[in-house]
């Protein structure tokens, strides 16, 4: 058996090293806690989460112990934390420690020690709008009754123009009624309306999600409609960095296909790429063409692509809703962000996937179908597939 020897000198240093690095790992510098929804959770209209358990990102601290103050099931109203965290035996909280709750909308230090922190945390019931039910026929008109805490509703109004193609027009208003004649001209037929609920106010979009867009029967549109609940969630510190947000689906559990298996529907799909044959007759059919405006669009004979297209196979672009041009960089669809090719280098607003160094931050963006998030989604506030984590922004945290 051969011995390695080292010199004492080296010895030294490395004992030392090693010291220095377990001294260094024992302490904790930031405390981070979740007591919102999380990603993919299945929720129901009218579903509240509110006064759950605080979650741990760490293992080298734990919640002792947490009470919930009055005010915690009534929607809309803010309701405080209690919250005492401890470090795990061989660690201890720094003299600067910070703490980090996902899903507050502000966080206060009470008292800090190397054994123990004290926290107040401050938030708000999250919770699912109702659906809209009483959707009827009224002259001219179609109303519905009133859905609590709802503000404004959103309607879809479908309809055929003069050459038989069903468009979709999307309407807001205050009220509980909506004048559809417009679309039943000479050169228009109505065909059918959907409405769903939907808080505006000021923290309504980050601890109150919108319905479902429903028709007459009350059947969800899951033509046109989210397949998830959306909340933008907010995330607070106790330091100096700003509140972020960051925005988490909900699987809604009523609506069909929309279980975990399937939520890639929300982005590019699998299914969209090839037929059962492996041939490229379901790819997006039609042509790149670069407008008077500097800016690229795909053609469909004269109409434009919107929204994602599969031109070839592994390749997925996404065209602006609004005007069919091509993006590029960040771009937040449906509740997630996707990373677009910015550089003019043969593949301009390419769908990235895997890790990607974007501004010297690493991101992780979905690399596989099937797996409860959108293909080329980003990862945020956990784990990736590869067992790294990343924080609230979608970067990654350095383990």
């Amino acid at each position: 058996m051969k011995k390695r020897f080292l010199l004492p000198a080296a010895a030294g240093i490395l004992s030392a090293l090693a010291f220095s690095l377990t001294a260094r790992a024992s302490t904790i510098t930031t405390v981070r806690l979740d007591i919102g929804p999380y990603e993919g959770q299945e929720l129901h209209a009218g579903d509240m989460i509110s006064g759950r358990a605080p979650n741990t990102y760490d293992n080298l601290y734990f919640v002792a112990d947490y009470q919930v103050g009055a005010g915690s099931g009534v929607v809309g109203q803010p309701y405080s934390y209690s919250i005492d965290v401890r470090p795990e035996e061989g660690s201890v909280f720094s003299d600067s420690c910070a703490v980090e709750v996902r899903g507050a909308y502000e966080v206060a230090l009470e008292s800090r020690s190397p054994e123990r922190m004290q926290l107040k945390v401050k938030t708000y019931p999250f919770y699912v709008i109702k659906n809209v039910k009483g959707l009827e026929e009224d002259g001219n008109s179609w109303k519905w009754d009133r859905v609590d805490n709802a503000d404004t509703y959103d309607v879809l109004i479908y309809y055929e123009n003069e050459d038989g193609e069903e468009l979709v027009a999307k309407k807001s208003t205050t009220s509980r009624k909506i004048d559809v004649s417009s679309y039943n001209t000479s050169s228009r037929q109505f065909l059918r309306i959907t409405v769903r609920g939907r808080n505006t106010k000021e923290r309504g979009q980050n601890y109150i999600a919108s319905g479902m867009y429903v028709d007459e029967d009350g059947e969800v549109d899951e033509e046109n409609a989210d397949i998830g609940y959306s909340f933008r969630v907010l995330t607070a510190r106790s330091n100096s960095i700003a509140t972020s947000e960051t925005t988490v689906k909900a699987a809604n559990g009523e609506s069909r296909g929309a279980g975990m298996g399937e939520a890639e529907e929300i982005g590019p799909d699998s299914s969209m790429g090839t037929d059962n044959n492996g041939t490229s007759s379901k790819y997006t059919q039609g042509v790149w063409s670069a407008g008077t405006d500097g800016l690229w669009y795909f053609m469909n004979g004269s109409s434009k692509r919107k929204g994602w297209i599969n031109p070839a196979e592994g390749e997925w672009y996404y065209l602006s809703p609004q005007d069919g041009s091509l993006q590029s960089g960040w771009q937040l669809v449906d509740g997630y962000w996707f990373f677009l090719n910015p550089i003019h280098d043969g593949s301009y607003g390419k769908l990235t996937i895997g890790w990607q160094n974007i501004k010297g931050k690493w991101y992780y963006l979905n690399p596989v179908y099937g797996n409860g998030m959108p293909y080329g989604a980003m990862f945020a506030n956990g784990s990736t597939l590869d067992g790294y984590h990343v924080g609230t922004d979608g970067a990654w945290l350095g383990y």
